[in-house]
């Protein structure tokens, strides 16, 4: 085992937290609810509604719109892509989204059998982008929050990943150097850049199979089985340097 890495920083959202797994059950009780969506792919209606989540959800980390305005733009724009946005209160259509998406939530498959493993060589710290009480609230709902010992949430500390202010906050909250931490993440963009920005070794958690722009990262398809992601956690692989933009879609 490498004697230098001490921490094991994860992102949440997609990388613990089952986040398109919910918003794909979110997406699924409003085509069986509503006529005029069950024309349309459910792949596409994922899309759509991730798209939509995406632009507000980058408005809400500013502070320029609240959460409740946050949601009734985004089911507001998804309405009327179909020309039902008179037909719908979105914060009504939203609420319907909503209890379909938490009454799925769980966590990644091999998530938790990850966390108790890695407990008994490291602590562990989450780094993420979102507002704190939601964030909070969503590792105790998927109860993984015991298995949490220090957190940087955006909304937090004030800088959102990529920027590598948030990851320096963190090893700093974990009392590490940046060559005694690792970070596991999802996004290519926010969470490989951000980390290698900031000298933190990354592991990709590629589930879709995309292409990596550059090679030298250390990857993996899913969070199981949990010795192969303590392998590459205690690998003595040299952190990279540079990094390139988002990979396409597989």
């Amino acid at each position: 085992m490498s004697s230098r890495i001490k921490v094991v920083f994860f992102d949440l959202d997609d990388t613990l937290y089952d986040h398109s797994f919910h918003i794909h059950s979110g997406i699924s009780a409003l085509r069986e609810q509503h006529s005029f969506l069950q024309a349309h792919s459910i792949e596409s209606l994922n899309k759509l509604s991730h798209d939509l989540l995406e632009e507000v959800h980058a408005r809400l980390l500013l502070g320029e719109i609240s959460l409740n305005e946050s949601r009734r733009i985004r089911w507001y724009k998804f309405l009327k892509n179909f020309g039902q946005e008179l037909n719908f209160d979105p914060i009504e259509f939203s609420d319907s989204y909503l209890r379909a998406y938490y009454g799925s939530e769980r966590a990644l498959p091999g998530a938790i059998d990850l966390l108790r493993e890695l407990r008994k060589e490291y602590r562990i710290g989450i780094i993420s982008n979102n507002l704190l009480e939601e964030q909070l609230a969503k590792m105790r709902r998927i109860g993984i929050i015991e298995y949490i010992d220090f957190y940087a949430i955006s909304d937090d500390v004030g800088f959102a990943k990529p920027d590598r202010r948030i990851f320096e906050i963190a090893l700093e909250r974990g009392g590490v150097s940046q060559d005694e931490a690792v970070f596991i993440g999802d996004s290519w963009h926010i969470d490989i850049t951000g980390a290698l920005t900031a000298g933190i070794r990354p592991i990709w958690l590629n589930r879709s199979g995309m292409l990596p722009p550059e090679p030298g990262i250390a990857e993996i398809p899913s969070l199981e089985p949990v010795e192969r992601v303590l392998n590459h956690i205690r690998s003595e692989t040299p952190t990279p340097t540079t990094t390139n933009a988002e990979p396409p879609s597989a």
